[in-house]
């Protein structure tokens, strides 16, 4: 798992992910991602992720010359929704642990839906 620390600017470890990437894709197009579900943005507080998510994004675009798309709050919720639904019209059992639960979740809703309409009788 990638870590970036605002505090001391890029850790080695993503140091080390966007070397090794550039190093051996260079012919890739490359994107560089932190993805947070819930990032807060206190108005007085010692600690702002926000500040600090904008501080690491400036941090790695100055030491790297590459750009940090990030993926938080109401965005990383829509990506989850967008993964929801694309498991929900898959037939095949997905492998991702992750991917199969929300296959599951969606074949269920979905068979839920239909019996409601149907209105089965109650015994």
């Amino acid at each position: 798992m990638t870590r970036l620390n605002a505090g001391r600017g890029i850790s080695f470890n993503n140091r080390k992910v966007i070397e090794y990437a550039n190093k051996y894709f260079p012919e890739y197009d490359k994107k560089f991602m932190l993805w947070s579900p819930i990032v807060k943005d206190p108005v007085r507080a010692k600690d702002n992720q926000r500040r600090d998510i904008a501080e690491i994004k400036k941090n790695i675009s100055e030491r790297h010359k590459v750009e940090i798309e990030v993926v938080c709050n109401q965005d990383y919720l829509n990506c989850l929704k967008e993964l929801r639904v694309y498991a929900g019209k898959e037939t095949k059992a997905l492998k991702s642990p992750v991917l199969r639960l929300f296959q599951i979740e969606e074949k269920l809703a979905q068979h839920l839906k239909k019996l409601a309409s149907v209105a089965l009788p109650r015994k």
